[in-house]
């Protein structure tokens, strides 16, 4: 393999790894709202195609007396943990939109600076988990994000990711190392080759903006909760 195919690879391999961890973080906005039904949970329930989580398990797919009891418990026990986090998912959507924009426009220090932001704010999101976890124990809702992976198509120059999975189990460690994994990627990206940039997160029913404005208009709407005011 010659060295501009290399560069060309390693180019690709930081999208896959950008659109693997846009997936996860996009379906992890859902988890204060997604709700276990026990009647569903009996039997083998897939998920709608396009969809990156089981919507039967999803408030407002639930039935209603059963999924407001849990909600109005959460708001009250855990407005805070709802906000914060909330917050963080507004602030790596819009850093996404950034990387975008500067993956299109080519700026090869621009991508790694916005890269490595995202990767900071997604080691803070971290803490937002564990600090919730420790603090709800049983009743916690928050978890490290993950995705299973699948081939998704671009917008624009045809090309095809194989796209890897992220932090697959879950877990604390997973979700760590897939950052690690993320900056090491970005060291490496030098924009070689001929590969059409942009594009990125795309071939899916929802966008991260459309998840949070989904979350955001449930929360405020149907439970009456300002999900978007962090209380000082």
């Amino acid at each position: 393999m010659n060295s501009t195919s290399e560069h060309s690879r390693t180019n690709i391999l930081l999208l896959e790894r950008l659109e693997a961890a846009y997936n996860a973080l996009s379906s992890a906005i859902y988890d204060p709202v997604i709700i276990v039904n026990p009647k569903v949970a009996k039997g083998k329930i897939l998920p709608v195609e396009g969809v990156l989580l089981d919507v039967s398990q999803v408030f407002f797919y639930a039935e209603d007396e059963a999924g407001n009891r849990v909600m109005e418990n959460r708001i009250r026990k855990f407005p805070d943990d709802l906000r914060v986090s909330y917050l963080y998912h507004e602030s790596m959507a819009r850093k996404f939109r950034e990387i975008e924009e500067v993956l299109t426009e080519r700026d090869k220090m621009k991508v790694r600076i916005h890269v490595e932001t995202l990767c900071t704010l997604m080691e803070m999101y971290h803490r937002v988990v564990i600090a919730h976890q420790q603090k709800a124990g049983e009743e916690g809702f928050l978890q490290f994000p993950n995705y299973l992976g699948g081939k998704v198509g671009f917008r624009r120059g045809g090309v095809i990711l194989d796209v890897p999975s992220f932090n697959p189990n879950g877990s604390e460690r997973g979700y760590n190392l897939e950052i690690g994994m993320l900056r090491e990627t970005v060291d490496r990206f030098d924009l070689a080759g001929h590969l059409t940039l942009g594009g990125v997160h795309t071939g899916r029913i929802q966008t991260y903006y459309e998840a949070l404005r989904t979350v955001r208009n449930l929360f405020q709407d149907h439970l009456g909760f300002e999900v978007e005011t962090v209380t000082k």
